[in-house]
């Protein structure tokens, strides 16, 4: 009786820390990068309303970049816990014979680790963690991008004032082209791994 409740145990806690980690998560408005700045054109001749333009346009990707890096985090710390539990109930199981009490309690002691086998290959396979560390890169890279072009000073023409944000257009492009890079490399690091995997059976 105490061993079933605390395999029931186990798994609630499991479920629960999983519904909890995407129920957490905020709605996302949009999948891909956030969108770059507006053309020139649609926006005011006024200097300080340009630059406040960007401002406000950096902490969007600083806010997206948070709400990714926080989708991730609680992913990977759901999967990690959930392999944990799912390793000591395994073992608890294996201990005690609990194999031997029936064929439902069978599939439990072979599914538990095929489980945990699957959450472990969720966390490597998908770069979770890198992914996680990735857009709170990002993040803070756009913050500091954003306090770098509020701190800057307001210059009396418009004209003026695009010069002198044109760096850091720029510097905000080139985040966006680093964030992409590097999410794009994981996928390729995989798809190069599967291929030399293949190249190697082949040769045998």
């Amino acid at each position: 009786m105490f061993l079933r409740r605390t395999v029931a145990g186990c798994f609630m806690l499991f479920f629960a820390v999983t519904s909890d980690a995407l129920s957490q998560e905020q709605p996302r408005e949009q999948v891909s990068q956030p969108t770059t700045s507006q053309p020139a054109s649609t926006i005011g001749a006024d200097p300080y309303e340009r630059k406040q333009e960007l401002v406000k346009e950096l902490a969007s990707h600083a806010d997206w970049y948070r709400d990714d890096s926080r989708f991730y985090g609680r992913l990977f710390v759901a999967l990690t816990l959930a392999t944990l539990i799912g390793s000591a109930v395994t073992a608890l199981l294996v201990a005690v014979d609990f194999a031997s009490k029936g064929a439902a309690a069978k599939a439990l002691v072979v599914g538990l680790p095929l489980l945990t086998g699957l959450f472990t290959t969720l966390i490597s396979q998908f770069h979770v963690q890198d992914l996680w560390k990735l857009r709170e890169i990002g993040r803070i890279d756009a913050m500091m991008l954003r306090e770098k072009v509020r701190a800057l000073q307001t210059p009396a023409s418009d004209v003026e004032m695009r010069t002198a944000l044109l760096p850091f257009e720029l510097e905000k492009y080139e985040l966006e082209r680093r964030q992409a890079l590097a999410f794009f490399e994981y996928l390729a690091t995989q798809e190069d791994a599967a291929k030399a995997a293949g190249g190697k059976a082949e040769s045998r």
